[in-house]
């Protein structure tokens, strides 16, 4: 019989270049972080992901929550064993606790890292992203913070940062290629979590707080928001919006999160506006999980928040998707979504501009956004300045550095 060669073996399918990541960090400083001009130390750490298809593309600023800012990790007990932290002893006094609570220590947590996978699945869709450090909002030693003058005062801060990046300057810090060039600073989306949720989505109606609408601004996406942002008044700049609220939240009620989402779907007018309603999902899970009842909390006592838990990396696989879904699409004009739904996550559409059309599409856990423990992330660090240094405490300690 005549030999016969075997058919080619068929090439695999190429995988998709992954997204260009660069976390930064520049010396801390001082940052003014209330109407008085005082001013507040703040690291200036960011983690910073980029599509890799050429630019440049449209940025999503990614503000975290309110949570413990200076932790002695090898006691703590509530918070993710995942964390990313660093030694910060002027900011973080150099003394320990453990108790029910949890831990204080010299070791802040860079909560930046913990939202790298929300970043990088940004990307993934085409949108730079960029998650900063704002812990200093919660700052009480210095004084008492304006969450919303703080947050303002850092966005400004990281988008100067982004804008010499994105010239190619580094200051100090050698940049991935990738980068330079890549940032389309015009076209700004705001997510955050939490307080950074509220944050966001106030600037919906930012004339209410004084302060300048963040420029640029095309999308916000907040994430289990923190109420009393909102006012009963007019928005002033209608741009698409998303909240993200959970049945489970042990720490914004679901029925403040509910009418967050009423307001904010009845006075955006006809610009996009989506609610979301997870199921099985703690407040804690968004930045790698932890204790629902140590601290602030409400645990929600049903069969499906105690004892049928999604696992925090599924939570927040679900949680990127819909937000790289939706700001992708909002920031491309579209006016209908079509929003992932992973296995593991029931997700529901609660509510929505009348007349827009959103869709689930049930997706396989390969399809969805991968994790990125917090303590992988590998920060480049540059002594360059780009504050004053911080004040000394009100209690007379050290300055800051």
């Amino acid at each position: 019989m005549p030999v016969v060669a075997a058919p080619p073996p068929i090439a695999a399918a190429q995988a998709p270049a992954p997204p260009v990541v660069l976390a930064y960090s520049y010396a801390p400083g001082g940052i003014v972080g209330d109407r008085s001009g005082h001013r507040f130390p703040t690291r200036v750490d960011g983690v910073l992901a980029v599509p890799p298809t050429p630019g440049p593309h449209p940025v999503a600023f990614i503000f975290h929550g309110s949570y413990p800012s200076c932790i002695w990790p090898a006691r703590e007990r509530t918070l993710s064993r995942t964390l990313s932290v660093v030694r910060w002893p002027s900011r973080c006094w150099d003394r320990r606790h453990a108790g029910p609570q949890g831990t204080y220590g010299p070791y802040a947590v860079r909560w930046e890292a913990s939202f790298a996978g929300m970043a990088r699945a940004l990307a993934d869709r085409g949108v730079a992203a960029v998650a900063i450090d704002v812990a200093t909002k919660e700052n009480t030693e210095w004084g008492e913070a304006d969450r919303t003058v703080t947050q303002r005062r850092l966005f400004d801060l990281h988008l100067r940062v982004l804008r010499s990046l994105n010239a190619g300057n580094g200051r100090g810090i050698a940049l991935p290629a990738g980068v330079r060039g890549s940032l389309d600073l015009t076209r700004i989306a705001a997510v955050g979590h939490s307080s950074g949720g509220g944050f966001v989505l106030s600037q919906l109606e930012a004339t209410r707080t004084r302060q300048r609408i963040l420029p640029g601004l095309r999308a916000v996406v907040g994430v289990q928001p923190a109420a009393g942002y909102l006012t009963r008044g007019a928005f002033s700049n209608p741009v698409p919006a998303l909240i993200i609220g959970s049945r489970c939240d042990e720490q914004i009620p679901w029925r403040d999160t509910n009418q967050v989402a009423a307001r904010t779907v009845t006075r955006n007018g006809s610009t996009p506006t989506v609610f979301v309603g997870l199921g099985n999902t703690l407040h804690l899970s968004t930045v790698g999980g932890g204790n629902p009842r140590v601290g602030p909390t409400d645990p929600v006592e049903t069969p499906e928040c105690t004892t049928a838990l999604a696992a925090p990396a599924a939570v927040r696989a679900q949680e990127s998707a819909l937000v790289a879904d939706f700001v992708s699409q909002a920031l491309s004009g579209a006016r209908s979504f079509a929003l992932r739904a992973g296995p593991s996550v029931p997700v529901e559409v609660r509510r929505a501009t009348p007349g827009l059309v959103v869709t689930t599409e049930p997706t396989l856990a390969e399809g969805m956004p991968a994790e990125v423990p917090a303590n992988r992330v590998r920060f480049r660090a540059s002594p360059f300045r780009w504050l004053p240094p911080a004040p000394r405490r009100l209690s007379g300690g050290a300055a800051g550095t």
